[in-house]
């Protein structure tokens, strides 16, 4: 055969394998989208049916988040079919990436679960989603599995468990010095942290909106987003909440991320009921709700039970026949879960500030001595229903009832 034959031979295999290679590549331009993304990995596996050289290593489907059920959950009510549809793109993508993020689907299973309210079956998924990942050595899918089983021991009041995940999070990443992501660590310490209100835990970059934007990638923004917000709500920070809220649901809409609306809404919600815009509460609540019950996503609401216990007994919709089902088990949580939060809450409080801003000590001292909205009010040069919505906002945190119930706080 001619030097010439051989090399048009050649050419045509190439022509024949590019588009293949382009095309795992292309699954990129669909990012979170499961249904486009599969049909890219199935054509490029139909072609190669071996590992892809295009491949460099690096977290190619999930961008390093810390969650694969915020990333992959784009439609409300379909949560059941977003898990079934990443088992079926999960098998072609480890064969041509040799295995990386090995384990994820069982993640996101487990997520859900968890997300549902079934904690003993999620940390099931999760030792499940560990063995498969460390049989490849996937690091980032390791990290995600102690997250959730931090977050379980959160809802269980088992503080020592919390901890002893969160220390496990950071071993395993000084121990693949190559896989090393102090930015996804923060994020999963910054989560649990401000779960049960610990603001001094949060990393201090994840406490400002423009350093946040600076640090992480538009893929993760809304994750760091959920911390953001909670932040703000737990300072009492409310304006600067309502202010860039637009921008949480404008990030949240990019890559349709039903899970970051959801945070959002609540969050909204509570900082409009703080500031005695009652109505508008109600209604954005009731988003969360909508986004929330088909999939019977319960634990947004649960991690905020006892901020959110009185703000729900306002919803008219609970007598909706079609939200019955959900708000039955959303009660229910809140009673087997909403008390071990409150503990653990009280456990990491700081014992001067109570978890306190300034002005909420200030308050709650001055009302612990029984002094009237009115002189409360002269004293600090406030308005009587700065002093009031104050007020509410203490009992939330302190998990009481009355002002007679200051006194146990402040002798």
């Amino acid at each position: 055969m001619s030097a010439c034959a051989t090399l048009c031979q050649i050419r045509k295999k190439s022509e024949k394998k590019k588009p293949t290679e382009v095309g795992f590549l292309k699954a990129l331009n669909y990012f979170n989208d499961l249904s486009k993304m599969n049909d890219c990995y199935e054509k490029a596996y139909k072609y190669l049916n071996s590992p892809t050289k295009m491949f460099r290593g690096f977290n190619l489907i999930l961008m390093g988040a810390p969650s694969v059920l915020n990333m992959f959950h784009t439609k409300e009510g379909e949560l059941l079919d977003e898990i079934e549809l990443l088992e079926k793109v999960m098998p072609n993508y480890y064969v041509l990436t040799e295995g990386n993020s090995k384990g994820i689907e069982s993640v996101m299973k487990a997520e859900a679960l968890f997300e549902q309210g079934n904690l003993d079956d999620a940390y099931i998924l999760c030792e499940k989603a560990k063995y498969m990942a460390e049989s490849r050595n996937q690091i980032e899918v390791l990290v995600m599995v102690e997250l959730l089983k931090a977050r379980i021991s959160l809802m269980k009041a088992e503080f020592d468990h919390v901890e002893s995940y969160l220390t496990n999070m950071t071993t395993i990443m000084k121990n693949n010095k190559m896989y090393n992501n102090q930015v996804l660590i923060d994020m999963c310490q910054g989560m649990i942290n401000i779960l049960y209100e610990n603001v001094d835990g949060v990393p201090n970059w994840l406490k400002d909106s423009q350093t946040i934007e600076s640090k992480v990638s538009i893929v993760w923004l809304g994750y760091a987003n959920i911390i953001y917000g909670r932040y703000l709500l737990v300072t009492g920070d409310y304006n600067k909440l309502l202010a860039i809220s637009g921008q949480m649901l404008d990030i949240a809409n990019i890559f349709s991320n039903i899970m970051y609306k959801i945070y959002t809404y609540i969050y909204i919600a509570l900082a409009n009921y703080y500031i005695d815009k009652k109505d508008k509460a109600i209604n954005l609540l009731v988003q969360a709700i909508k986004l929330a019950y088909k999939d019977n996503i319960v634990m947004p609401f649960v991690s905020m039970s006892t901020e959110l216990e009185s703000l729900f007994a306002k919803v008219d919709m609970i007598d909706d026949e079609k939200y019955i089902d959900f708000i039955h088990n959303l009660q229910s949580c809140f009673k087997e879960y909403g008390k071990g939060i409150s503990v653990i809450k009280k456990a990491s409080l700081n014992t001067q500030s109570y978890g306190l801003t300034k002005r909420e000590y200030e308050v709650a001292k001055l009302a612990a001595q029984r002094l009237s909205n009115k002189e409360i009010a002269e004293i600090l040069f406030i308005a009587e229903s700065t002093v009031k919505s104050n007020l509410k906002i203490i009992f939330s945190k302190l998990s009481i009832n009355s002002r007679n119930e200051l006194k146990n706080f402040f002798k």
